[in-house]
C-alpha cells in the first residue's frame, strides 16, 4: 500500500477529504470534494512537466483506498462469519431447550428472570407440493417468462436484427499495474 508521503499537494488535501466523508458516512462526494478533484485533475493536464509525478499521486491515492476497500470487505466477511456461528449457537441452544421442554410437556416456565414459552408459529401456513408443477391444474402454475441472453447476444453478432434488442459497448476500466 502507498505511504502518505508519496501524495503530493492536492492529492493529500483529496485524501483527507475522503476520509473525512467517509468517517461521517456520506456515499457522495462534496461540492467542494469534486471542485478538487477537478482541479487536481485540471492540474495534471495542465503542467505537461509535472504530469507523471501528478499521474503517479493520483494512482497512489487510488491505491490507498483500493487497499482499505479489500481490508473492510475482508473484515465484513469475517463478521458476516462470526454472526453466522452466533446465529447457529442461539439455534441449536434454542432447539435443545424447546426439546426438553416438549419432553417434560410444559409449554409455558416461569423462572425469576425469564418467562420461556412455546409458542405456534404464526402467518401465513405454509405449502409443499411433492409433484412436478407442470401435472398442476393451470391456475395453480406460475410462468417465468426472461430474455435468453446467450442466444440474443449470438444472434445479435451474427448480424441479425432483434426489435427492441442490442448489443452494449464494453466500454473500459483503469488497470494500475
Amino acid at each position: 500500500m502507498a505511504s502518505l508521503y508519496k501524495l503530493a499537494g492536492d492529492c493529500l488535501q483529496l485524501k483527507n477529504e475522503f476520509d473525512e466523508l467517509i468517517e461521517s458516512g456520506d456515499a457522495e462526494p462534496t461540492e467542494a470534494v469534486i471542485a478538487l478533484m477537478e482541479a487536481v485533475e485540471a492540474d495534471i493536464i495542465a503542467n505537461k512537466e509535472d504530469r507523471e509525478k501528478k499521474y503517479d499521486s493520483y494512482a497512489y491515492l487510488i491505491r490507498m483506498f483500493k487497499g482499505d476497500y479489500k481490508i473492510a470487505h475482508e473484515e465484513a466477511e469475517r463478521l458476516i462469519n462470526r454472526a453466522a456461528m452466533f446465529k447457529t449457537t442461539y439455534e441449536r441452544l434454542q432447539n435443545r431447550l424447546m426439546a426438553v421442554m416438549e419432553l417434560l410437556q410444559e409449554r409455558k416456565v416461569k423462572t425469576p428472570t425469564n418467562t420461556i414459552s412455546i409458542c405456534g408459529n404464526g402467518g401465513v401456513q405454509s405449502v409443499t407440493c411433492q409433484v412436478r408443477p407442470e401435472t398442476l391444474p393451470k391456475e395453480f402454475q406460475k410462468v417465468i417468462i426472461e430474455p435468453n441472453n446467450e442466444a440474443l447476444r449470438k444472434a445479435l453478432v451474427s448480424g441479425q436484427t432483434v426489435p427492441g434488442c442490442q448489443l452494449v459497448p464494453r466500454g473500459s476500466h483503469l488497470r494500475l499495474s
